[in-house]
């Protein structure tokens, strides 16, 4: 039994810095833990992975991404999908957005996947994000660029869902549960 868990973590860990290098992901010169990405690396993490992924946007200065980080996480985890928080903000020395955006999930779990979008697309939080979802969100979905998104993307980097705040519908804003349940958890059973 002490030998399956031995060779699992290690299968895990080989498997996350291949699809690293693979993928050739950036780390921030200004934060050690941040991988910069762009919507093909996105792509790229999730093709080398051995199960879905679940990519939730994120600022800390977004109230519904704050109210909704935690059902985010604990669904993935309860689903077995890969999670991964991306930030959108300006990847420069000492931003207080991203240091108080990596204690938030920091609380959440210690190791937590923390990507942060290239600064290729701007430097200003709202046109990055634009650009970026612009990018990422296939044809078959309108593109809206607000936060608090989930982006799910299978193990052939196929992306297959790009929420947003009108896939709610009737149900409250502030709980995501319905949003989960309709729009992600059909597309990864």
């Amino acid at each position: 039994m002490q030998k399956i868990i031995i060779s699992s973590i290690f299968v895990l860990c080989f498997a996350n810095l291949f699809s690293q290098d693979t993928c050739q992901i950036r780390t921030s010169p200004h934060y050690q833990n941040l991988k910069i990405i762009n919507a093909e690396k996105v792509k790229c993490i999730a093709q080398n992975r051995p199960r879905p992924s679940l990519f939730f946007t994120f600022g800390i200065w977004c109230y519904p991404c704050r109210l909704h980080a935690k059902g985010a996480y604990d669904f993935a985890k309860e689903h077995n999908l890969n999670f991964y928080v991306v930030l959108i903000e300006n990847d420069k020395e000492k931003n207080y957005r991203i240091l108080k955006a990596i204690d938030f999930w920091e609380d959440i779990d210690k190791n937590i996947n923390i990507l942060l979008v290239s600064n290729e697309y701007s430097s200003r939080p709202r046109a990055k994000n634009k650009k970026f979802l612009t990018e990422i969100t296939p044809p078959e979905f309108e593109n809206i660029d607000d936060m608090s998104k989930y982006i799910l993307v299978n193990n052939l980097g196929k992306v297959k869902m790009v929420t947003s705040y009108k896939d709610f519908g009737e149900d409250d804003w502030r709980d995501d549960s319905g949003i989960l349940a309709r729009k992600i958890l059909p597309l990864v059973k």
